[in-house]
């Protein structure tokens, strides 16, 4: 039985976590990938306690494994199980009831060890809310902001607006076609601007159902993204080349440069951090023609690696040398 020293929770698709596997191996460590949606079907499981300890067995992959002594856990992707599909109808909430119940179960009994990031900590900061109210607590400016889903109100908020930006609360995104922009080859949902003093009242009827966050659209001189790695800042700014409101949208992943923060925004950043409880984040900024900073969101799970690829920034040796922080 291989006994895993770090526990890495993401799906089956995931470059970032395949490059940290390599970089932890290449460091004498036993890394193993837990992947959720697998269980019960193609991962499985079984705590057994004894005195005076605990033995958690897990065969995925292929392989029996012990992570009883895993000391660090990235927690890249929150992943729920799944229900097969062979499960009748009249058992598929029970199935899944049980699958979140001893996923949660683990999560639980490995609490003593070194979480990126701790569970409580991802699943407060994931909510778009949580976080602008951090950010404004802290001293970032914040476009004007609305989150609703009564049209009334949101014509009313968006009459002095000239122009304002949709974006999900949430994914998956719903609603109304007109207010979102999706990429299905890629898997994308792009920030688009909308124009609700035009919009049918039919199309804004259908936000009854789902909230989105509506917000002032800046005209932005320079996206800049800061990953945050356990007090350390990492920032790179992309000039914008277009008028699309989401630099993902056609625009070269290598057009990233190193981009210092001024003094004042670095503490800002340090501050989120520890109002948020996160050692590890990418933080979204947006820099206007004025030069002043604004704040956008935090991605507890985003990507970073085209940072490293643009920049060479060592974002990938220095994440891996939190993770084993845990081992010390």
């Amino acid at each position: 039985m291989l006994a895993a020293d770090v526990l890495i929770v993401t799906g089956e698709f995931d470059t970032h976590a395949d490059l940290l596997v390599k970089q932890l191996r290449q460091r004498g460590l036993q890394p193993l990938r837990l992947h959720p949606e697998d269980y019960p079907k193609n991962l499985v499981s079984s705590v057994e306690f004894t005195e005076p300890e605990r033995i958690i067995r897990l065969r995925a992959h292929g392989k029996d494994w012990d992570i009883s002594k895993v000391r660090s856990v990235w927690l890249r992707r929150l992943m729920p199980t799944t229900v097969p599909d062979e499960i009748e109808p009249a058992y598929r909430n029970a199935v899944r009831a049980g699958g979140r119940a001893f996923i949660d179960g683990l999560y639980h009994l490995l609490r003593d060890c070194l979480w990126v990031n701790p569970l409580a900590a991802t699943r407060m900061s994931d909510n778009k809310m949580w976080q602008i109210q951090c950010a404004l607590d802290v001293g970032f400016r914040v476009p004007r902001t609305i989150i609703t889903n009564d049209p009334r109100q949101l014509r009313e908020w968006a009459m002095p607006i000239e122009r304002v930006i949709v974006k999900p609360l949430a994914v998956p995104f719903s609603g109304s076609p007109k207010m979102q922009a999706v990429d299905m080859n890629r898997g994308f949902i792009y920030t688009a601007e909308i124009d609700i003093r035009q919009m049918e009242e039919s199309d804004l009827n259908l936000l009854s159902p789902c909230p989105y966050i509506f917000q002032e659209r800046i005209d932005i001189h320079t996206e800049v993204k800061v990953v945050y790695i356990a007090g350390q800042t990492y920032t790179a700014g992309y000039r914008r080349r277009t008028r699309d409101v989401d630099w993902r949208r056609g625009q070269d992943p290598h057009g990233w440069e190193v981009f210092p923060l001024p003094p004042g925004v670095e503490n800002m950043v340090h501050s989120l951090a520890q109002s948020l409880g996160l050692s590890f984040f990418v933080l979204d900024l947006a820099v206007d023609k004025d030069g002043a900073f604004h704040f956008l969101e935090v991605n507890v799970q985003g990507q970073w690696y085209f940072i490293e690829i643009s920049t060479g920034l060592p974002l990938l040796d220095s994440f891996t040398s939190l993770l084993c922080k845990g081992l010390a």
